[in-house]
């Protein structure tokens, strides 16, 4: 079956089976997901990109507290006075 002809199809279902079609295709669409995910974990092609993940986080969240402290003015007991 062509994809053209396959979205024929989809597009004439009542909608209980869409409905249906719907669940059991992102259902399968989470499996793939998750398989290639699964195979590239094992095989370490994630380790590089989450180092650079948690470096980039790290690098973020230091700048945002920057950000945050830089345009704050905190005088002693400001806070408690809120």
């Amino acid at each position: 079956m062509k994809l053209k002809e396959l979205e024929n199809t989809i597009a004439c279902l009542p909608p209980e089976e869409l409905a249906r079609f719907r669940e059991w295709f992102m259902e399968f669409d989470a499996e793939q997901f998750d398989r290639r995910i699964q195979g590239d974990a094992d095989n370490g092609r994630l380790e590089t990109p989450c180092r650079n993940g948690a470096a980039l986080w790290s690098g973020l969240s230091h700048w945002a507290f920057n950000q945050i402290t830089a345009n704050t003015q905190l005088r002693p007991g400001s806070l408690a006075e809120g």
